[in-house]
């Protein structure tokens, strides 16, 4: 039907900076990842759902810029102040555990796009 994502995998990081209009696109794939995937159990290279317009519900806006936690994981979610990853959007800091907030030592970092980049235990 022409939708560049029917029946195919696509790295969303690579259209978004390809593609006209392509947050609009990233935005799309990261709001069908599953809701309910837990950042703490997933490997690098999983896709997740990160904050972001399209599936903000899913998230609720913690007090005193603390991030966002989501609603069905309990995870905790900040936006990071570095990118080294050059990931469009650029880059979401986990807490290890449930309701935990992640700190220097002890973090997962997902791309802006869903995708685990790193895991700090």
């Amino acid at each position: 039907n022409g939708d560049i994502t029917n029946g195919a995998i696509v790295i969303a990081g690579a259209i978004s900076k390809k593609i006209p209009g392509g947050k609009q696109l990233v935005d799309k794939i990261s709001s069908i990842v599953d809701k309910k995937k837990k950042v703490r159990t997933s490997k690098v290279g999983d896709k997740v759902r990160v904050p972001s317009p399209s599936n903000i519900k899913d998230f609720v806006t913690l007090p005193r810029n603390q991030g966002y936690k989501n609603k069905y994981t309990g995870e905790i979610w900040k936006k990071s102040n570095t990118n080294h990853s050059g990931s469009v959007g650029g880059e979401w800091k986990v807490g290890l555990g449930k309701g935990k907030i992640p700190t220097k030592s002890n973090k997962i970092t997902v791309s802006g796009t869903g995708i685990i980049l790193k895991i700090n235990k």
